[in-house]
């Protein structure tokens, strides 16, 4: 079983980083590609681009032009630790043990815009780039550009687990990289919702944290059973069989 994640925007390369285990990401010549395009542009084209403010423009104009194809620990963190959105703080990547570092390694992928598929322990340089931006890389954009071979690439990955199960806890921006059509294992999507007077919807934001508690459960408990999901009930979340199916386990929680 294999567990995909979606990157997160705001990032945390300020705190401590004690943890001196780290791998290289497999799409470095790709990213090498991505990060030539972005450090020929403008404080006022990246503005543009990304759509934000001119601080964050700036503050992504440096990091473009300072990134570096030699990665070390100096200059860049895991994968796991850089990222600081509601999935990865809930995902409490800091209090893994080492047992728990290397299941998450084999079992957890991060899809992303920049740096392609990573593991957690993957070093990463601050950047800024979503799936869904404008940005177009031999001729293609960042969805077309990345397909193939997140495709091709899970496929393999997955080929080598026993339990050849797709969990799919990424955001729908990410998770349509993916050619399903050509994709040869199981996908098996996670919903959280919530209940209030009897109605049941998604809250982003809850639906991020829950993403995140799953994670967590999974690594802990080294969960490499489908079924073994369905014990997850943290922040008063529970399977529901009724609303589940075979592609989509639901976890609901009353407000």
């Amino acid at each position: 079983m294999l567990s995909i994640l979606s990157p997160a925007k705001t990032l945390d390369f300020n705190s401590e980083n004690k943890l001196t285990q780290f791998s290289t990401p497999q799409h470095l010549e790709e990213a090498k590609i991505i990060s030539q395009i972005l450090k020929k542009k403008s404080e006022k084209k990246l503005k543009t681009l990304f759509k934000v403010s001119d601080k964050i423009a700036q503050e992504n104009y440096e990091r473009f032009q300072n990134w570096s194809e030699d990665f070390k620990l100096e200059n860049s963190k895991q994968a796991i630790l850089a990222y600081n959105g509601y999935v990865f703080e809930n995902l409490q990547s800091d209090s893994f043990s080492e047992k728990d570092l290397k299941f998450a390694q084999d079992n957890l992928r991060i899809l992303d815009a920049f740096y392609g598929i990573l593991k957690p322990l993957d070093l990463i340089q601050p950047y800024r780039l979503e799936m869904q931006t404008s940005l177009k890389v031999k001729r293609k954009s960042l969805y077309e550009f990345w397909r193939v071979k997140f495709t091709q690439n899970l496929n393999d990955e997955l080929a080598k687990h026993t339990n050849r199960v797709l969990l799919n806890l990424a955001s729908g921006e990410y998770f349509k990289t993916i050619d399903t059509k050509k994709f040869q294992h199981k996908i098996l999507n996670l919903a959280f919702k919530e209940e209030k007077e009897g109605k049941l919807k998604v809250v982003a934001v809850f639906a991020k944290m829950a993403r995140g508690q799953m994670v967590n459960f999974i690594v802990k408990n080294k969960i490499d059973q489908v079924e073994k999901l369905k014990e997850f009930e943290a922040s008063g979340y529970k399977f529901q069989a009724k609303l589940s199916t075979e592609s989509e386990f639901v976890f609901v929680r009353k407000s």
